[in-house]
């Protein structure tokens, strides 16, 4: 996902967030509008059942008022329930860059690279075994906090190498391995997709008065990221890939 799609995301997600607003404000004064008439709708009755001297008629009044309420009672009913449809459509809006990045990923790349790796191992295809870190935050996969993750990998006594390879479409792909001593092989990869997430958060955050900004930003951040994750796993039960592909998180259980 390039700059101008990010941007483009960004953008739509602000135009949702107006439109929430536009029918908060129509359902508010749906509701007012309502119990106002409800309201007039008993003055008139209780007029006409106390026998007071109204200049029109009240009966004829009260039996208007009744039908107009019932008939926008079941009018507002109708408009709440189809805004909540379009609040469900928007929070499925408001997290489409995630949802697009964790296909992309998956189709693009995890799915060729175990194919890859499992046509390379032969005989032990069934043991490849591929990992991937889901970080806590957006900010754990710039390249300081990569190189600090791989240094605590090797001060477990785990060796990395870096390898390149060559896939049957597309172009070459680098991939961490992870070994230590004699033990196989597993590889692990670090889903820098998720940064094409940052102009996204950082267009779309505006802190509300008790939260810094940055606070904002991190919270978004890892809303998006658990998305990601939550569309990842579901892309790998689908493509039955699970056997292959484990996530996992900073505290690198997999090295136990």
């Amino acid at each position: 996902m390039g700059v101008e799609e990010t941007t483009a995301t960004a953008r739509n997600e602000s135009s949702a967030g107006q439109k929430r607003d536009n029918g908060d404000r129509v359902q508010v004064f749906a509701k007012a509008f309502q119990v106002v008439l409800w309201t007039a709708t008993f003055v008139v009755a209780l007029a006409w059942l106390l026998r007071w001297k109204l200049p029109f008629e009240a009966e004829p009044i009260t039996a208007l008022l009744g039908l107009v309420s019932v008939a926008t009672t079941t009018l507002v009913t109708h408009f709440n329930n189809v805004l909540r449809a379009r609040e469900d459509d928007l929070e499925e809006e408001k997290f489409s860059a995630p949802l697009a990045l964790a296909h992309g990923y998956v189709h693009n790349f995890v799915e060729p690279l175990v194919t890859r790796l499992m046509q390379q191992a032969g005989k032990s295809a069934e043991d490849v075994r591929l990992y991937i870190l889901i970080p806590d935050e957006l900010a754990d996969l710039e390249p300081a906090a990569v190189e600090r993750t791989i240094a605590r990998i090797r001060a477990k006594q785990f060796a990395t190498k870096t390898v390149n390879l060559q896939f049957d479409q597309g172009r070459p792909r680098d991939v961490l391995t992870v070994m230590k001593g004699g033990d196989k092989t597993v590889y692990f990869d670090f889903p820098n997709t998720l940064l094409t997430l940052k102009p996204v958060v950082d267009y779309k955050v505006h802190a509300p008065a008790d939260t810094s900004l940055e606070q904002a930003k991190r919270e978004l951040g890892t809303k998006f990221i658990q998305r990601f994750k939550k569309s990842v796993e579901e892309m790998l039960t689908r493509k039955r890939l699970t056997d292959y592909v484990k996530l996992t998180d900073k505290n690198l259980g997999f090295l136990e």
